[in-house]
């Protein structure tokens, strides 16, 4: 048990930090890209987050959206099938 509890804190942590550097580097590139959306930063966090959203998926970023799909859904399909055996009866 430990060594799976070691395995989904990981893959957590994991997705947690490959969300940051994506981010980053879509942040870095629409920056370049497209400079005219980056002139007045959203002060509120519900902006925020919705500007990061936009800038993740927009074609300023650099990245396009299969991108992150080829990334997070081996995560995200290991931290199910982890959690599966645990929901339910």
């Amino acid at each position: 048990m430990k060594g799976s509890l070691a395995f989904f804190t990981a893959a957590i942590f994991l997705t947690i930090f490959l969300m940051f550097i994506f981010a980053d580097l879509a942040y870095h590139n629409a920056e370049i890209a497209c400079p005219h959306e980056f002139e007045e930063p959203p002060t509120d966090i519900l902006s925020y987050l919705w500007t990061l959203i936009n800038t993740l998926i927009s074609p300023c970023s650099g990245l396009p959206w299969w991108v992150y799909i080829l990334v997070f859904m081996p995560l995200v399909a290991a931290i199910v099938a982890y959690l599966t055996p645990f929901v339910g009866g």
